[in-house]
């Protein structure tokens, strides 16, 4: 591949400071004036991206600065394109709070392929993760980055010219926190903090002054997501049932306030306004309508976010654009590239932030964002979603979904194979319609009780079989066997283990139905140690695959998840063993699941029999 150049003295100060970031990285493919083929870099209409190859220069047509990322990543990648979008502000949100927290160096290997890819705009979810020198326990054990930390992103994400925000939490969703006795008085309900006391105000000042110092951006999102229960903890005992709708928006007016005092700006989810304005608590109900009274109290310098990750209809996504907007305020949106409760980016999440994506440019939407939550862990391979975050940007700026420029640009950019992380995706969270087949539940699923394996196979006639070929299919491409990307060696090791922990759970119940002594040993004896040695497997490369990009709070759990399991597979040896020996005269667990294998529709229960918190 000949090396691309530009002549630093014919751009701006930003793009070169820009471009000496990307060739700091890409330095065999990319430097300043010293090259076969120069880029250079015309004006354009607003919106526009246009890339050619015009004798032997790349010219890169583009009005602002992102759209210019975009186009070096795609003369990398050897790519003409002709682009548009509507979209001022195209973000990603990185969850760091569910455990998984990416060390600075891996956010900035991320923030350099998001800026290639087009994006402008990085967000940090991080509930407490990060250090409060008033709080010591805030973020405890957990991770949490220090102000010289994000200093040092913020100061490379702004080279990269990238707006880095976060998403705190200053009213909901802080279990984390409260459910440390330091923090007993400011808790309102399990994630909820109090809004009638001065302790909680002063903590939220000590967040927001943490933020405001850290980041050159004047924005932060304080989330107040998801507390259709407020006020009704502890505080309804002390002053007996208050309106959702007063306390919500005198906090959020004290919140404001508050940030106001550091020069921020605040920008909050929107769905407690729609969640309480209908009796069923529905956020997408479209006709829904937040009363006036409501509507007066809401700050007008605050931005609300409406966050939709589920809708296959682009007309849903439109008709609630408009509802903010009835409400007074420009929505900032917020889709999903989906990782959370899955191993793998689920390249299915296309089927519904494209609509999103298509709602937001047929209505002049200026923000649009992409999340990547990590519920229960943050279990996801990492380096998947960039595959998820090239197609989600790809459609932004206009490409069809089978744009043949995806792939190039994804290897090019991040040394990826856009085809296979789709495959696997598709595979790792097997779909027909509603079923999803989710493949960690299988990892973790018993081997006694086998409460998974039986949801999929009452599920629906042969879908159990269907997603376990599926599967299998995924374990023995060949194209995994010749990879040296770790990330999908990692994904084969995953797709083997639950293919031999199905057929494992296929086996036993059939010979213990059947009284089948002799399988039930060839079981106990060797099928179970083999899937030991699978499982042993894949705990070790998805450690690696862990500390090659986060640090080590939060590995823990997935460790202590999948040992459980192996020790759980040789407590069934131990059971087989028994009953074979005539310790036992039955084994109960087996005589529980045989007990309903014919009836329709078995419950998801994930992991075992019972719920561990």
């Amino acid at each position: 591949m000949k090396k691309r150049f530009w002549n630093p003295a014919s751009v701006s100060s930003e793009l070169n400071l820009l471009l000496q970031c990307v060739s700091s990285v890409y330095s065999d493919r990319l430097g300043p004036e010293n090259g076969e083929e120069e880029m250079i870099f015309p004006s354009a209409p607003s919106g526009v991206l246009t890339v050619r190859k015009r004798d032997g220069k790349w010219e890169i047509a583009a009005s602002t600065l992102s759209a210019q990322a975009r186009g070096v990543g795609c003369a990398l990648a050897g790519t003409e394109v002709n682009e548009s979008t509507t979209l001022e502000k195209l973000g990603l949100m990185v969850d760091v709070s569910r455990n998984k927290v990416p060390t600075i160096a891996y956010l900035k290997n991320f923030c350099l392929r998001a800026a290639l890819d087009g994006y402008n705009l990085v967000m940090l979810y991080a509930e407490n993760l990060y250090r409060i020198p008033e709080e010591p326990f805030f973020g405890y054990m957990r991770g949490a980055y220090t102000l010289a930390e994000i200093r040092e992103l913020d100061d490379y994400a702004a080279n990269l010219g990238l707006e880095l925000t976060a998403c705190i939490q200053t009213l909901g969703h802080m279990e984390q926190t409260l459910q440390l006795s330091t923090y007993g008085d400011i808790q309102d309900s399990w994630g909820t903090m109090r809004t009638d006391t001065a302790r909680t105000y002063e903590l939220i000042e000590e967040m927001i002054r943490f933020w405001s110092g850290a980041l050159r951006s004047r924005r932060l999102h304080v989330g107040m997501d998801e507390v259709p229960d407020i006020g009704l903890g502890k505080s309804l005992g002390v002053h007996g049932y208050q309106d959702g709708f007063t306390l919500f928006n005198k906090h959020l007016q004290k919140v404001n306030q508050i940030a106001g005092k550091y020069g921020l700006n605040p920008m909050i989810w929107s769905d407690v306004y729609f969640r309480l304005s209908n009796p069923n608590r529905d956020y997408y109900d479209v006709e829904t309508q937040v009363p006036e009274s409501v509507r007066r109290e809401i700050p007008p310098n605050v931005q609300l976010c409406y966050w939709d990750y589920y809708h296959e209809n682009v007309e849903i996504y439109e008709k609630l654009i408009q509802k903010h907007r009835q409400l007074g305020f420009e929505p900032v949106v917020a889709s999903g590239i989906w990782t959370w409760l899955r191993m793998s980016y689920d390249s299915d999440s296309m089927r519904f932030f494209a609509p999103c994506i298509e709602a937001c440019r047929k209505n002049a939407v200026k923000e649009l964002f992409f999340t990547m939550w990590g519920d229960i862990g943050s279990y996801y391979i990492a380096d998947s979603v960039f595959a998820g975050m090239e197609l989600a940007a790809g459609l932004a700026y206009g490409e069809l979904a089978n744009s043949p420029i995806f792939a190039p640009r994804l290897k090019a950019i991040s040394g990826k194979d856009y085809h296979l992380y789709h495959h696997a995706g598709a595979a790792l969270a097997y779909r027909e319609g509603d079923l999803v087949g989710r493949t960690e539940f299988i990892l973790w699923d018993d081997p006694l009780f086998g409460g998974t394996i039986a949801h999929f196979r009452s599920a629906a006639e042969g879908f159990l079989k269907r997603y376990r070929d599926t599967l299998a299919a995924l374990a023995e491409k060949k194209e995994l066997a010749e990879t040296k990307d770790p990330a999908l060696k990692t994904i084969q090791a995953i797709a083997r283990l639950a293919v031999a922990k199905i057929d494992c759970n296929e086996a036993l119940l059939a010979a213990y139905r059947e009284k089948n002594l002799a399988e039930l040993k060839r079981i106990s004896e060797t099928e179970i140690s083999r899937i030991i040695g699978l499982a042993e497997q894949e705990d070790q490369l998805s450690r690696e695959d862990w500390l090659r990009g986060a640090k080590p709070f939060g590995l823990e759990v997935n460790q202590a998840r999948n040992h459980g399991a192996i020790e759980r597979l040789r407590e069934c040896a131990r059971r087989i063993d028994d009953y074979l020996n005539k310790r036992i005269e039955t084994i109960d667990e087996l005589d529980e699941a045989l007990r309903v294998e014919n009836l329709p529709k078995i419950p998801l229960i994930t992991f075992s029999g019972s719920v561990i918190r």
